[in-house]
This record gives C-alpha cells, structure tokens and sequence, in this order.
C-alpha cells in the first residue's frame, strides 16, 4: 500500500494520483454515438449526478488507499488539462472536502472499488 506523503508545492501529483484524474476527465468527457451515426465530443460539468459522484469517488478511493490529495495542485492540473475554470473549483473543492471528512451524498460510484487497481497499473507503466 502507498503511504501519503508530505506534498510541497514544487512536487508533481502522485502518478497514481495522475492516471485518477485522466480516468475522471476521460469518463466527463467522453464521446457517445448518437443514433449509431456519428460520435459526438460529450462534455459534462461537475453538475451532472453522475460526473459529480465520479469525481467524489476518485477522490475517497485515493484517501482511503493514503494517497496525497492537495486541493490547489488538482485545481491547477485541471485547468491544465481542459477543465472549465468552474468546474476544476469545484473538483478542487470536492478534493478538500474528501480530505477534510465531509460526506457527500451522491449516485453510485461509476468506477467501482476495483479503480485504484487500474490506476495503480496504469502508473507503473510510467515508471
């Protein structure tokens, strides 16, 4: 299991922390067929039930399996990555809350128990 670690404001995001995250942005904003036809970009906010419970969830697997969460870095590494500025606020917040023991009532977790494991894979192959 990966122990957390003191994050200081030059050091990246976990990689697992990382692959979490494009895991998170890939599922909000993944495309969709429409009538068989054509696929067409789906973007959702962190408004829709479902991306919200995704982003809530993410985030509980990570502190639950001790990974660092720092609000602030998620904030920056969304706005990097295409988030709307509103939304990676609110992702950011989401994170805070996470850490801070809020609890959030949402649908069910899109990803399943099983996420951490992929994201952990995902992470060693980087390095």
């Amino acid at each position: 299991m990966v122990q957390s670690r003191e994050s200081d404001d030059n050091e990246p995001l976990d990689p697992v922390v990382q692959k979490a995250l494009e895991h998170l942005t890939a599922f909000m904003f993944r495309p969709r067929r429409i009538y068989s036809l054509r696929l067409e970009k789906r973007e959702k906010s962190l408004k829709d039930p479902s991306a919200r419970a995704g982003a809530i969830h993410t985030f509980k697997h990570l502190k639950h399996h001790r990974y660092s969460i720092d609000p602030p870095k998620i904030r920056e590494w969304a706005l990097v990555h295409g988030w709307r500025a509103e939304d990676a606020e609110e992702l950011g917040g989401y994170a805070a809350g996470v850490v801070a023991g809020t609890r959030y009532h949402t649908v069910p977790d899109p990803f399943g128990q099983l996420a951490i494991d992929q994201w952990r894979a995902e992470a060693e192959k980087l390095g």
